[in-house]
């Protein structure tokens, strides 16, 4: 978030731009979050991140580019993709728990 300051900054006045750089900045650490809950290591995320960034960010895939996502649907997804991953990191942490491999 601190990286995008400017970003943000700059489109204060288009609320729809900040919206994408909230969802932006939810759905990234959660992403690695559950990743790392679940696979008990950096390796996915840094897989799926990839993947995503090479389609999403540097080619301009609709729907995959959060940073220049307009629309409200496209936006409200990444956000609930956030949440989502959120309920999976929770669940995996649950399970690391009770199965004695947490702390």
């Amino acid at each position: 978030a601190i990286a995008g300051l400017g970003t943000l900054l700059r489109s204060l006045a288009d609320p729809v731009a900040v919206a994408a750089f909230a969802a932006g900045c939810a759905f990234i650490p959660a992403l690695a979050l559950a990743c790392g809950v679940w696979s008990r290591g950096p390796r996915l995320f840094e897989v799926i991140w990839l993947f995503l960034w090479y389609l999403g960010s540097l080619n301009h895939a609709p729907g995959l580019d959060v940073a220049r996502a307009r629309s409200p649907v496209v936006i409200s997804a990444w956000l609930a993709a956030a949440g989502g991953l959120l309920a999976l990191a929770v669940v995996g942490r649950g399970r690391a728990r009770r199965s004695g491999r947490g702390g």
